[in-house]
């Protein structure tokens, strides 16, 4: 068994994927071809298996009761949309780069290096790689809403930040999502018009 089957076993052991997953119509080489670089190995076995999909967790409102609420979103690059997953990520890269050089933080992709998202929470932070060297060695960083840009960078895959933070192990300051926070439940649904 590979180190990604591994890693999305336990991952499926935590968060199973959804029942009916909403797969992209287009294919890996069109992706790839587009953006110019290939995707981590380990995302591309993510989305196989989860397609588009929410993290939702069972948050509790002012009476005690469970309420859904999706948390994180990660879209499958493949899904056909009127603004394609590299588009969104360049129109993403030009808002950046339109603010004063303090704000923005280093170069987003397509610039050599540069951050290029793949998960977006509904607090605002936007879950990524640094494109530095081959993709399956991007590390994973993140950015945090107001457009600021938090040195958060771990030296995992995709996939094993998203364990590490089901595990109660974070690699970041983001609320916890494990089996003991008072947040749990938690659940992955898919959402095809994501």
């Amino acid at each position: 068994m590979s180190a990604i089957s591994a890693l999305l076993d336990e991952l499926s052991a935590l968060l199973p994927p959804p029942t009916t997953p909403f797969m992209g119509s287009r294919s890996w080489q069109e992706v790839f071809a587009e953006l110019g670089t290939e995707l981590p190995a380990d995302f591309v076995a993510l989305i196989e298996r989860y397609g588009n999909f929410h993290i939702v967790v069972q948050a509790r409102d002012d009476h005690g009761r469970r309420i859904p609420t999706e948390y994180l979103s990660v879209r499958d690059p493949r899904a056909e949309r009127s603004v394609s997953w590299a588009q969104a990520a360049i129109y993403h890269a030009e808002r950046f780069q339109a603010l004063p050089p303090f704000d923005r933080g280093p170069n987003l992709w397509p610039a050599p290096g540069g951050f290029l998202g793949w998960g977006t929470t509904t607090n605002g932070e936007w879950l990524g790689w640094l494109t530095q060297g081959p993709s399956d060695e991007w590390p994973v960083a993140m950015t945090r809403s107001g457009d600021r840009w938090l040195d958060e960078v771990a030296e995992i895959s995709a996939t094993e930040f998203l364990v590490n933070w089901l595990t109660g192990v974070p690699d970041f300051e983001l609320p916890d999502l494990s089996a003991d926070s008072p947040e749990a439940p938690i659940e992955c649904r898919t959402h095809p018009l994501s």
